[in-house]
């Protein structure tokens, strides 16, 4: 609407000049409607100017709707933060190395028997569940083979020398004497401290 205005008084006033130097117009009516005439192309020029030149999208209330960007590339989905409750490890059984038959000496052999017997049958197969007590104290199996073909066996565990001792170390020589698989002469069980808690052959097993 002002913009309209403001062009008719562009054009009055373009009109007018002319006419005002041909006639020579200097009266004081003439000049107020020139200045008119001039503030109306003003205001005409100022509302015709647009409010923003940025294409601002708005919604039909006419507030300004938000602006929507379009991603060069696709957006990766974010990662979901892991749980720092890690699984627990499989680890596996402490069960004796068999080994190569081949490369083993007859006492290593014996011994490695022996490790796995007591391995299977007192030490629950891995599982503490079904292990005996003392299981755990045995530190190694230690072996000399006689020229009968007989063992001796050194078993060294952590036992402290006390009267828990007198109860425990029969029962490994007890369960190393009645194997079954290798023929023991001598079972000699030594504690902490390299303490020697018994000693037992067949005849005299406890």
């Amino acid at each position: 609407m002002y913009a309209l205005v403001g062009l008719l008084g562009l054009a009055l006033f373009l009109l007018s000049v002319p006419m005002a130097i041909i006639k020579r117009r200097t009266n004081l009516r003439f000049w107020l409607a020139m200045v008119g005439i001039s503030l109306l192309l003003v205001v005409g020029a100022l509302e015709a100017t647009p409010e923003s030149t940025t294409d601002t999208a708005r919604t039909a209330d006419g507030s300004i709707a938000p602006e929507v960007v379009e991603a060069n590339e696709p957006i990766s989905p974010v990662d979901e933060p892991k749980s720092t409750e890690e699984e627990p490890e499989v680890s596996e059984d402490d069960e004796p190395d068999e080994g190569s038959p081949e490369d083993l000496s007859p006492a290593q052999t014996a011994s490695k028997t022996i490790a796995t017997y007591l391995f299977e049958n007192f030490g629950g197969g891995g599982d503490p569940r079904y292990a005996t007590s003392w299981y755990d104290n045995i530190k190694s199996v230690n072996l000399k083979m006689n020229d009968d073909g007989s063992a001796d066996v050194t078993v060294v565990t952590n036992i402290y020398p006390d009267s828990d001792a007198d109860r425990i170390a029969p029962s490994i020589a007890r369960a190393i004497l009645l194997n079954g698989k290798v023929e023991v002469g001598l079972v000699t069980v030594k504690g902490q401290k390299d303490s020697t808690l018994g000693a037992w052959r067949v005849t005299t097993a406890p």
